[in-house]
């Protein structure tokens, strides 16, 4: 049997975490997220969800390059390739976990979203503003959210 054939394996990972990153940092799929699994239906709590999917989408989109390097070492059989990026992309993927979850951005913006979901009224209208200018509040963010 070719080995080529196991190239398949890593070329669906590619193929679902780049739909994945790109969803991610588009605001959607946050019901995916572990720690997360609700859909905002608050605006201020839509805002907050879509900053804590942004930084889970440039996680997500930076192991989806190991594992396009894990592709192409086994595409053109280059096993030192793939061990490297195999090795290199866990250890991303570790290490970036753990920094998602020391990210006190993420972290607040997490928070923040769970708790205006449950209780709209639990921050003032100038409390939610300080939130947002603090944690990135830029107009695409504003702009896709009236729509």
């Amino acid at each position: 049997m070719n080995e080529k054939y196991f190239a398949i394996i890593p070329a669906v990972f590619v193929i679902f975490f780049l739909t994945a990153g790109i969803m991610f940092l588009k605001g959607k799929w946050s019901k995916i997220i572990p720690g997360y699994g609700i859909s905002a239906k608050n605006q201020d709590a839509i805002f907050f969800e879509r900053i804590f999917c942004r930084f889970v989408g440039i996680y997500v989109l930076i192991i989806d390059i190991f594992f396009a390097l894990i592709f192409a070492g086994l595409v053109f059989d280059t096993a030192i390739l793939s061990a490297i990026s195999g090795g290199i992309g866990a250890a991303v993927a570790i290490f970036g976990y753990i920094g998602i979850l020391n990210n006190t951005r993420a972290k607040r913006a997490l928070f923040l979203a769970k708790n205006l979901e449950k209780n709209p009224r639990c921050l003032t209208v100038e409390e939610i503003e300080k939130w947002k200018n603090e944690l990135g509040y830029n107009k695409r963010i504003k702009r896709k959210i009236k729509q």
